[in-house]
């Protein structure tokens, strides 16, 4: 998701996110780093008023076009109870990531609680895990075939191309060479013609 969003405000097609929960489409002026949102600038002022969100960085998108701000890929995850938490455990129980503030008050009594490395960490030893990498890999030469396949039509394509323009060249100046030779012939047939036709009437 922060990469899409961070595609769209560099292609300038970023809209403000509260405003398009409301169905309306207005562009985007600011970027929160903290809720990882866009806002216009009347958002942008309710943003700021309110006291949980006051202190939340926020960044020009012009400054993000242009490349000169610090805005990064998110690299962590924040609470969907706690927004300015980050999620730092998973409950095996629940199959859901949390913070330590939830761990704390909903999951002391589950039995599977452990950090969120640790669970990243299983999920990437599991099977499903081994079974899509190897999927991926699969489309992966899947694609790279059809790369290849396509630069060696381009290259055929291109190839013909300019042994048809070359072929065409060639025709036309044939076509031109019988034509000047036809246009000769009928030059020397027409005043060979003429000069018998005066001599008759002269005659």
């Amino acid at each position: 998701m922060s990469l899409l969003d961070k595609r769209a405000i560099q292609r300038s097609e970023k809209v403000c996110n509260s405003c398009q929960i409301n169905i309306e489409m207005k562009t985007a002026i600011y970027w929160c780093t903290i809720c990882e949102e866009a806002f216009c600038e009347q958002c942008d002022k309710c943003h700021k008023s309110f006291k949980f969100s006051a202190k939340h960085k926020l960044i020009s998108i012009k400054e993000i076009q242009s490349g000169n701000s610090d805005l990064k890929v998110s690299e962590v995850l924040c609470c969907e109870e706690h927004p300015d938490k980050i999620v730092e455990v998973y409950c095996v129980n629940h199959s859901k990531q949390y913070c330590t503030l939830c761990a704390t008050l909903s999951h002391c009594k589950c039995e599977n609680v452990t950090s969120f490395e640790n669970a990243a960490k299983d999920i990437k030893k599991s099977k499903l895990t081994a079974t899509l990498i190897k999927n991926l890999d699969e489309r992966n030469k899947q694609l790279n075939e059809i790369i290849e396949n396509r630069k060696d039509s381009m290259n055929k394509f291109e190839t013909t191309s300019e042994n048809i323009v070359k072929e065409v060249a060639t025709l036309k100046k044939v076509v031109i060479y019988h034509l000047d030779k036809l246009e000769e012939k009928i030059k020397v047939e027409v005043a060979s013609s003429k000069k018998r036709v005066v001599m008759k009437y002269t005659d």
